[in-house]
């Protein structure tokens, strides 16, 4: 399991110290092997609204599993899914990206990408609605 970041240390960085630390994160991998990374990228789990290619599942025992084919999206995601991985249903719907997120902002990266995180966090929601 990956280590949590703390979201107020990103709060407070600047941009491009932000933007360094994401990508060096994106390069964390989380699938571990390739039969696992191509039954992750199918429609289903696709999320709809990014720039990039992103999926995202849960696996019937609560683990979640997630993928982009960018560095610097899959950075953020990394970060995002640090904390979903141990919150509850009920917190999950309940996420608010500019509140749970706020380092996740236009003037930070680029809107974009901010649309993107937005669409990653209602995808959250239907899977968590969907179990």
């Amino acid at each position: 399991m990956l280590e949590k970041f703390d979201l107020d240390f990103l709060d407070n960085l600047d941009p491009p110290v932000l933007y360094d630390i994401l990508l060096e994160n994106g390069r964390i991998e989380v699938v571990d092997n390739k039969a696992e990374l191509l039954h992750l990228q199918n429609e289903e789990n696709k999320v709809h609204g990014c720039q990039s290619l992103v999926w995202i599942n849960r696996y019937d025992t609560g683990e979640w599993i997630w993928y982009s084919n960018a560095v610097l999206v899959q950075g953020l995601l990394n970060v995002i899914m640090r904390h979903v991985q141990d919150m509850s249903d009920e917190t999950i719907l309940n996420l608010d990206l500019e509140n749970d997120f706020a380092f996740i902002c236009p003037t930070n990266i680029t809107t974009g990408r901010v649309n993107g995180m937005k669409s990653v966090i209602k995808k959250l929601k239907n899977i968590v609605k969907e179990r």
